[in-house]
């Protein structure tokens, strides 16, 4: 009498078996690459309702009024005194990335004389230093890593453009997603026509470019 022998696992499951393993190991190896770039590029990071803002999102009741004080922190990332001329163009730009730069550079928006200009990211303060310094941007920058300042201005798409005066009070809004303001222009940027930035910024009428 020949002894028993175990039985054979059918070659269905062998395959099968592989299969989940190399599913297993593209997961972990998907999950170790995302985080070695985030390590390296701390401006990806995402943080709360900004990842999935977007114009469809927008409620103009939610828009600050008119009149209103922006409240805006002494000092940048940089630790450089916010200036304040007579006029200044606030800039939310969104998370401080290569996309953002695409759609808003710091270098290209221009002003009229005697304006100025400020940029805010929604990105921690580190990473916006790192940011501002890899690119050698000097445009004075906030950094808006809890997104309160977003919040107030009703900011759920970027770029959107706000305009101060020397109080910080609101002087003027865009008021939707590549509506035109007469108080900036974006250079450079993909355009629609010689002087319609595809952003919806136009250049201010009247006004030369400095």
């Amino acid at each position: 009498m020949e002894p028993l022998r175990p039985a054979k696992t059918p070659r269905y499951f062998d395959s099968r078996q592989r299969e989940q393993s190399w599913i297993v190991v593209a997961i972990i190896s998907a999950w170790v690459l995302i985080g070695a770039f985030a390590a390296l590029h701390p401006e990806f990071e995402i943080r709360g309702r900004w990842a999935g803002a977007s114009p469809t999102s927008h409620d103009p009741e939610k828009d600050p009024v008119l009149g209103q004080i922006v409240k805006l922190p002494a000092e940048d990332v940089l630790g450089r005194p916010l200036p304040r001329p007579r006029r200044t163009v606030l800039v939310y730009a969104g998370q401080c990335s290569e996309c953002s730069i695409a759609a808003v550079s710091p270098s290209r928006v221009t002003v009229p004389e005697g304006y100025g200009v400020v940029f805010v990211y929604a990105a921690s303060r580190g990473a916006v230093e790192q940011f501002l310094v890899r690119h050698q941007f000097h445009v004075p920058t906030i950094a808006d890593s809890e997104g309160t300042l977003s919040t107030r201005l009703n900011a759920v798409w970027a770029p959107r453009f706000y305009l101060l005066d020397d109080d910080w009070r609101l002087v003027d809004l865009q008021v939707r997603p590549n509506a035109p303001v007469e108080w900036a222009i974006v250079k450079g940027q993909a355009r629609a026509s010689a002087t319609r930035p595809a952003t919806g910024v136009y250049e201010f009428p009247g006004g030369e470019v400095r």
